[in-house]
């Protein structure tokens, strides 16, 4: 060994233990993860206060890239756009509640109101085709679970304090959402105001000499994220106006309220066959209960051909329409992610899950996969 790579060596090693503890590198890598399952933590623990932030900061962050596009090309001043699009959401809600709402009320009191007699037809068509003594067993255990409501519900309204604590807690959830209701809008329109700052302000954050590899992994996190939010906004408002419109030409009954969750399940993928099922076994139990002009074919073909030809639209027209420049999240995968975020951490679980699913997918495909890559390529290759 030289004089000069030894000069370097013992120089290197007395840099090391003068070292300060948050300049070593490891020791900097777990604090960093420290602190984002810190942050994660008290979210979750203060998730009724970051709930409505959150909300607000996701549709800051959906409609940012229309308002930068407006702001850039036409001149458009930010604030003008942002009231309004408040304007134009609130003409919509406006009209949804006085055409939409009321129906659906409607279609909901009356599915509450036939329920039983739809139960009872479900036995009676079950005693039929069905072992008898599995039909005794439901029976006894509807029974059974009605009485125990009845006596939980007097054991409750005994004692004055249990009943004001039902006071008081429908109280306090009504008062969460009027308060989430009038805070939502606030959220956004500060972060759809400040959003562009914001970002310039943490870019001034990122280190110079890996600024282009931290500002890509972001762009891709970005696409992979904004676009899959965006797109899948955008298809589940289209799908419950077809889904509705569809099931009301086939006779499906309930078809506004049917149309409407079969829409919502559409934000996950392949996931709407829950509410096609359902629309095909509400057609069935109306039948059976009282409609004996149905037949088979009222009952299975229409509703089900109404539902594939929504599908098709979805699959061959709105979907690579709305999402081709995104990135797209494999159904299962979008599944298995909402499932365990709703698992963990309910609500806000949910609204987290995708974000983070898709930023660590980019940083797996950025961070670990070359290096894996490199790690199994022989000595040799280059």
């Amino acid at each position: 060994m030289t004089k000069t790579s030894s000069n370097i060596t013992q120089h290197s090693r007395s840099q090391w233990w003068y070292l300060h503890l948050w300049q070593i590198r490891p020791v900097q890598d777990l604090c960093w993860l420290a602190l984002g399952v810190l942050l994660i933590v008290v979210g979750y623990v203060f998730r009724g206060v970051f709930i409505p932030m959150l909300i607000g900061f996701a549709a800051a962050y959906v409609v940012n890239p229309f308002l930068t596009y407006a702001e850039r090309r036409w001149h458009w001043q930010r604030s003008l756009v942002i009231s309004s699009m408040i304007g134009l959401l609130l003409i919509a809600c406006c009209v949804t509640g006085i055409l939409v709402i009321p129906i659906l009320i409607d279609e909901a009191y009356q599915l509450s109101s036939k329920s039983p007699v739809y139960f009872n037809t479900l036995l009676a068509w079950a005693e039929q085709h069905l072992d008898k003594s599995w039909v005794q067993n439901l029976r006894e255990s509807e029974a059974a679970s009605a009485g125990t409501g009845m006596d939980l519900l007097k054991a409750m309204l005994k004692n004055a304090g249990d009943a004001f604590g039902i006071v008081g807690s429908v109280l306090g959830t009504a008062t969460y959402l009027i308060a989430s209701a009038i805070l939502i809008p606030v959220y956004f329109c500060f972060f759809a105001w400040n959003f562009n700052p914001m970002l310039a302000h943490l870019k001034g954050w990122v280190p110079a000499k890996n600024r282009d590899t931290i500002l890509r992994i972001v762009g891709r996190m970005d696409t992979a994220v904004g676009s899959f939010l965006r797109g899948r906004i955008l298809i589940t408002l289209g799908m419950m106006f077809l889904f509705s419109v569809a099931y009301r030409v086939a006779g499906v009954p309930y078809s506004l309220l049917l149309g409407c969750l079969t829409g919502m399940l559409c934000f996950v993928p392949y996931f709407a066959f829950i509410g096609g099922a359902a629309a095909v076994l509400a057609t069935w139990v109306d039948a059976l209960s009282g409609n004996a002009s149905a037949t088979w074919v009222d009952i299975l073909v229409w509703p089900i051909s109404a539902y594939c030809v929504v599908q098709l639209l979805e699959g061959w027209l709105i979907t690579p329409w709305v999402q081709s420049k995104s990135m797209k999240m494999h159904a299962l995968t979008v599944l298995v992610v909402l499932m365990v975020g709703g698992g963990v951490a309910g609500i806000y679980g949910l609204l987290l899950a995708i974000p983070i699913a898709g930023c660590l997918r980019v940083l797996a495909e950025e961070l670990l996969i070359p290096r894996f890559e490199e790690w199994a390529r022989p000595s040799g290759d280059p």
